[in-house]
């Protein structure tokens, strides 16, 4: 045979026709379950091996027709059933594609099938069928038999039946290889049906709602893995399900089933597209028509379902933009959308796509930032909420800092909800930042380490915009930590929060610190008045009345600083609660003897009392330990900020990434960034322990010791000069507190003779305070010691003589050391300094004050108007510091006899120096004559504390006040802010509150605010017979002083008297209201009953000045609606400035007489008048000079910390009067016999007395004063009453009926 024909033979063997070896059939008469098992076992083995090709499917149609009888289909045994079931399997694969069976035996086959599978399905996974129940899957899905369903008459309701059994039967114990094979058998079904049937679409969508995720998770994978390898043939059937859905729910009658519908359709869209987005290819597009929908619901829905779709990561929402930009368009058209709920809904909703898209930032904070000015507070409260619940890194990249700006300038809403919200929002957000601020990131330093500038800017404004920011500073910004054995890094958090504030900020940041006794002493006072209300049970050796009263005032007082109303009915309640633990608390709190550790026991232990007490409390509570208690800085941080000033032993942050050890084993900085951090953080500790020392020294008496050692052995400058400050400032708190020895005493000998200006200013201080001297000003405490006295007056005596005697021969360097040092000692140890005090002050006089500007080392400065702090020259430090000594000399000698003469050559001196100017020493520099301007003006007002020395200043007040128009922005901030300090405390007398009325036109609104809101704050704090002293009756005051000023004349234009229009439009709209309007006007007309002292002004003026007020007076209440009602009460004019007038006759002419031309009198009838500041004077000058607004330069000088050796911070604690002059009224009042024509009698008389006509009522009173004045008016026109008779005549009617009110309220000129 030949070898080619072998090859041949074996394939024509090897494609013989296989034949099952069973002869006969499956099942006998006699057969057992266990026979038939056998032998179907044997029959299911073959046919799993028989191939298409080669099966003799003639052979087997006995078989298979068997198969599927009754007997074998039903058979009871299971193991029995899952064999035919593979045994049928085989079959309808070898017999493919056509079926042995006829269809009403096909369809009883699938049923078999389905039935025989959902009863696998619930087998364990270890189950001997399991292997019977994954062949007979894996032969459906990879042969697609199933799909012979189709050839069935009832095809949809079998397809059905499989979807609903697989997806209900479907476990989480199943194989993946049972999964996928369901998978596969329910994909063929879809993509084989010509039709998909409603039911299977429904079964299919079922298992994607929230609730058949929780409960049928296995379902849903199977769902997802089906519909997603449809999708293409899914899309249209999907798009039209959610169209007939929508449109049954538009139809819906019942408006809560319509809304229930619509949310339901709208839920499964976000579960399908989080599941399978390409399902959802044709039903994105039908969004357009939803987002414009006029149903507010569907609108609604609409927003927040594309904004969940946006908020995954898939296909749909990368290119959502450029697959469906018309719908995209239409959603961000909703941010205006004209409802506020949508546009709530919109904040909401773009939450997660700005998260996680990019792409879609730059459209997404364009509409973002539009609704900041919305005018619905819900929307601007939503919108800040949305930017403070992203994270960082969102923040970081995909907003702009642009949109944090706006969000802090939400700080300023007139809303106090949005303001708070947007503090939190704002401390939230560097809170998430700081980790990265600390490590100097460069993106996180741009992005937001300016956000506590910001918020302390815009929010100390306000009491409630205070009360929101310490909330913010103390919950994001600078909170507690957990530990206290976190204090360096909680520390250290601080200091990089104040290194990145302005000078204008750090401000308010350093009084949240509450390291002034002031702003602790209400609330401790409200404590001790608690205890001793007990509850309302009072003891017996104390008046009731008296102390609920006291308390009631306590908590009025209190009140004011924590917001009003609310805090103080919070506040009764705490004192009725009577917790004395509570009470012990927040003593503790208090206490600037306690550390770290035990007030952040306290500050939780208050906090879970409260809680469980009276939780309504714990929101006013909060706020007043925030504005009492150490819970920013404490006793804690002092070691820490000195150890920052000794190098080598700081901690640069708390991550230390820029530390190295040096050779020493300190740690220095390994970078140039490093350095400057260090050098900030250095120069901050040095104002944080200055700031101690100044107004908290009982937290330095701990370390007593500690700045002893320091004073003796330092090497670095600034540790001795806080150290020789700490150790002055331990000597007022606690004289025991230091052993004084001769090392001690003699070393800062030294350095008051040889040290650094600094070192020499608190050297000098130590020692004075040492020696307790009994003429000093301030008081001094009793307990030091005879020997640190006795050390300090030897050592200091001659010291003073060693200074004295070479003084006239120092350079400008050494003057500016030893005059900081006589100052300290003539401030306290007058006494002490008398033997050279004569030859100090000639030598200040006679040559360090004359001395001319040579024009050597002319400082280059970017404004030569002004100098700044850190640039000033030595030769102009050296005059204000011998302007500053001259005035300490005078307060302390304010108490003697002879104190007047003593200090009036002193301000003779003064007063010539604020009039300085380049034309009165053209050869100075502007920016040092502006300096020395200031250095005059507020060591006047120093003086001015002294009710004797305040008296000499008399009628130059008008020339003190106009320095707060000096050219120089300066000078006008700095005297301004001494001037507020002053009055906030009291310390001066109440004429000074006129001053800050002529900031009023002031270019800069830096200063016309800083004085409103002293004016807001000084309301709030004062009782109503004060506010009349200080605020009702300076009305008077501030009139004489525009009469006096320079710029008014009664031949004015209108554009020359704009400026005034805007003083007295300040005051009022700062003071008046409904309820004192008519005090006002009384006092602006009674002006006209008086003269003035000051014979140098034209007469007219007051006069003038009084119409002009009286006009706008009228002309406000007019746009306010309120009328002005005669006032009834007496008024008394300052004497110091006005006079009576000579006689009745000629008071009857001055109130006849019209001093405003006809042409004011109209322009002030007008409705409104803008604003205009013309060209005003510099202080002292004998023309107009133009005031500047302050350039960049100079604004920036404004802003830094004050740090020049000329330093203010030490102020002698002289209380002043606070009542005006009054000179010679005893005897006044003692000549006084009823005649008008007397001053006093006439101002003190009220309106019946004036008139004679006995005891009437107010209103029959205010009639007949009315018709006697018109009768007079008349009277004096017919004589010839001169041209204001005359002018009034012209007037019309409505003119003439105010003319009438006006002359009813102001004084009568009857005799």
């Amino acid at each position: 045979m030949p070898a080619q024909v072998l090859p041949q033979l074996q394939s024509r063997a090897s494609a013989a026709p296989t034949k099952l070896s069973l002869t006969g059939k499956l099942v006998t008469a006699k057969c057992t379950t266990d026979t038939l098992l056998k032998r179907l076992k044997g029959v299911q083995g073959e046919l799993a091996r028989m191939e298409q090709e080669t099966a003799d499917v003639r052979a087997l149609k006995p078989i298979a027709k068997e198969l599927v009888t009754a007997a074998l289909l039903q058979h009871k045994d299971v193991s029995v059933r899952a064999s035919v079931a593979c045994c049928i399997a085989d079959m309808l694969r070898l017999f493919a594609p056509e079926a042995p069976y006829t269809p009403s035996e096909l369809k009883d086959v699938f049923r078999f099938f389905l039935a025989q599978l959902t009863i696998s399905f619930g087998m364990k996974a270890d189950s001997p069928h399991s292997t019977d129940t994954l062949y007979l899957l894996d032969s459906l899905s990879n042969v697609k038999s199933i799909v012979l369903i189709f050839d069935l008459p009832n095809a949809e309701d079998l397809m059905t039946d499989y979807f609903r059994r697989f997806l209900n039967s479907a476990t989480a114990e199943m194989s993946k290889n049972v999964e996928i094979c369901m998978a596969d058998i329910l994909v063929h079904l879809i993509d084989e049906a010509e039709v998909i049937p409603q039911d299977v679409l429904d079964l299919l969508l079922a298992v994607f709602t929230p609730k058949a995720l929780k409960q049928k998770a296995a379902g849903h994978r199977l769902a997802v893995e089906v519909c997603t390898a449809t999708a293409d043939r899914m899309q249209q059937e999907i798009a039209k399900y959610f169209v007939e859905v929508i449109t049954a729910a538009v139809a819906e009658e019942d408006a809560d089933e319509q809304q229930k519908q619509f949310q339901a359709a709208h839920t499964l869209i976000i579960e399908l597209n989080r599941a399978v987005p390409a399902l959802l290819m044709s039903v994105l597009p039908q969004f357009d028509e939803e987002l414009r929908a006029e149903n507010v619901q569907v609108r609604q829905m609409a927003v927040g379902t594309i904004g969940r779709i946006l908020s995954e990561k898939n296909e749909n929402a990368r290119e959502f933009t450029k697959k469906w930009p018309v719908v995209w368009r239409s959603f961000l058209q909703r941010a205006t959308d004209k409802l506020p709920a949508l546009r709530i809904s919109w904040l909401e909703a773009i939450r997660g796509p700005l998260i996680r898209h990019n792409t879609l930032k730059d459209d997404i904070t364009e509409a973002l930032n539009s609704r900041f000015d919305d005018p619905d507070e819900r929307v601007r409260l939503a919108l800040i909420r949305t930017i403070g619940s992203l994270d960082y890194e969102t923040l970081l990249h995909h907003v702009p800092k642009q949109t944090l700006v706006m969000l802090s300038d939400r700080v300023l809403d007139r809303k106090p909800a949005v303001q708070s919200e947007a503090l939190m929002t704002m401390g939230k957000i560097f809170n998430k930042a700081y980790s990265e601020i600390d490590r100097r990131d460069a993106s996180a330093l741009h992005q937001f380490a300016w956000i506590p500038d910001a918020m302390v800017e815009a929010a100390y404004t306000n009491i409630h915009g205070s009360m929101a920011l310490g909330a913010a500073l103390e919950a994001h910004v600078l909170p507690l930590p957990e530990r206290a054995e976190d204090e360096a890094k909680w520390l250290n958090r601080l200091l990089v929060v104040l290194k990145h504030l302005s000078a204008r900020a750090t401000a308010p940041v350093l009084e949240f610190m509450n390291l002034q006794t002031i702003r602790r002493a209400p609330f401790e006072m409200f404590l001790s008045r608690c205890e001793a209300f007990n509850g309302g049970i009072i003891d017996k050796d104390q008046e009731p009345k008296r102390v609920k009263a006291a308390l009631e005032w306590s908590i009025n007082r209190c009140a004011q600083t924590l917001g009003g109303d609310k805090a103080s009915s919070d506040l009764l309640a705490l004192a009725k609660l009577n917790d004395k633990r509570l009470f012990k608390l927040l003593q503790t709190c208090m206490s600037p003897k306690e550390d770290l550790k035990t007030i952040i026991k306290a500050r939780a232990e208050i906090t879970k009392r409260l809680e469980s007490a009276n939780a309504e409390l714990l929101g006013t509570v909060s706020t007043f330990v925030r504005s009492s208690c150490f819970i920013f800085i404490n006793r804690s941080a002092v070691p820490l900020l000195a150890r920052r000033l000794q190098p080598g032993e700081v901690e640069y942050s708390a991550t230390q990434e820029d530390l190295t050890q040096s050779q020493e084993g300190g740690s220095q900085p390994k970078s140039a960034s490093a350095s400057t951090t260090f050098q900030e953080f250095k120069e901050l500790s040095r104002v944080l322990l200055e700031r101690i020392c100044k107004h908290c020294p009982a937290m330095l008496v701990p370390y007593a010791t500690n700045f002893v050692q320091a004073t003796v052995s330092a090497k670095d400058k600034a540790l001795s000069e806080v150290s020789l400050q700490a150790l002055a400032a331990l000597l007022t708190e606690d004289g025991q507190a230091i052993t004084v020895d001769r090392r001690l005493v003699e070393r800062c000998g030294r350095f008051l003779i040889q040290g650094t200006p600094l070192e020499a200013k608190f050297a000098a201080r130590f020692l004075a305070i040492a020696t307790c001297d009994a003429d000093a000003t301030r008081s001094k405490p009793t307990n030091i010691p005879q020997l640190t006295k006795a050390l300090a007056t030897r050592a200091l005596d001659p010291l003073l003589e060693q200074v004295a005697t070479g003084l006239p021969k120092a350079t400008d360097a050494e003057l500016v050391t030893h005059l900081l040092a006589l100052g300290q000692c003539f401030k306290y140890a007058p006494k002490l300094t008398d033997n050279v005090a004569e030859g100090i002050v000639r030598t200040i006089v006679a040559i360090i004050l004359p001395r001319p500007w040579t024009g050597k080392d002319e400082p280059v400065a970017d404004n030569p108007d002004w100098s700044t702090d850190d640039g000033i020259h030595p030769w102009l430090q050296v005059k204000i510091l011998g302007l500053k000594l001259l005035t300490k000399r005078c307060l302390a000698f304010s108490s003697q006899e002879g104190a007047a003469d003593m200090v009036k050559p002193v301000m003779r001196l003064m007063w010539q120096t604020l009039a300085a100017d380049e034309t009165t020493r053209p050869a100075s520099p502007p920016g040092h004559l502006a300096r020395l301007r200031l250095a005059a003006a507020t060591n006047l007002v120093k003086l001015a504390r002294i009710p004797v020395f305040d008296a000499l200043i008399g009628h130059e007040f008008s020339n003190l006040a106009f320095a707060v128009q000096d050219v120089c922005f300066g000078v006008r901030q700095r005297f301004l802010r001494k001037v507020l300090n002053y009055l906030s405390q009291r310390r001066l007398p109440s004429r000074y509150n006129i001053i800050g009325f002529l900031s009023a036109v002031d270019p800069e609104a830096e200063n016309k605010t800083a004085f409103s809101n002293y004016v807001h704050t000084a309301l709030r704090s004062l009782l109503e017979e004060d506010r009349y002293l200080y605020f009702d009756v300076a009305f008077t005051r501030l009139l004489h002083l525009l009469a006096h000023h320079p710029d008014f004349h009664t031949q004015a234009s209108p554009d020359d008297l704009t400026d005034f229009v805007a003083y007295i439009d300040f005051y009022l709209s700062l003071l008046m209201t409904a309820d004192n309007a008519g005090l006002y006007f009384h006092l602006a007309s009674k002006l006209k009953t008086v003269r003035d002292r000051d014979a140098m002004v034209a007469p007219d003026n007051l006069y003038a000045i009084s119409e002009f007020a009286q006009h706008l007076i009228k002309r406000r209440a007019k746009q306010q609606g309120w009328t002005i009602d005669t006032y009834p009460g007496k008024v008394k004019l300052p004497s110091d400035i006005y006079a009576p007038v000579g006689s009745p006759e000629q008071r009857n002419e001055i109130y006849a007489n019209q001093y405003l031309p006809e042409t004011i009198v109209e322009w002030l009838s007008e409705p409104t008048k803008p604003a205009k500041t013309k060209i005003p004077r510099a202080v002292g000058a004998a023309t107009p000079k133009k005031r500047k607004a302050a350039d960049q330069s100079e604004r920036k000088s404004q802003k830094k910390p004050r740090r020049s050796n000329a330093d203010e911070s030490d102020e002698d604690i002289v209380r002043a009067s606070d009542t005006d002059s009054d000179d010679d009224d005893e005897d006044r009042r003692a000549e006084d016999d009823g005649d008008v024509s007397d001053l006093e009698a006439e101002i003190e008389l009220t309106k019946e007395d004036l008139e004679g006509r006995g005891a009437r009522t107010k209103e029959k009173q205010a009639r007949e004063i009315r018709q006697r004045n018109e009768r007079r008016r008349t009277k004096l026109a017919n004589v010839g009453g001169g041209a204001g008779s005359k002018g009034a005549k012209e007037k019309d009617a409505e003119d003439s009926s105010d003319d009438a009110e006006s002359s009813a309220q102001a004084p009568s000129s009857d005799v």
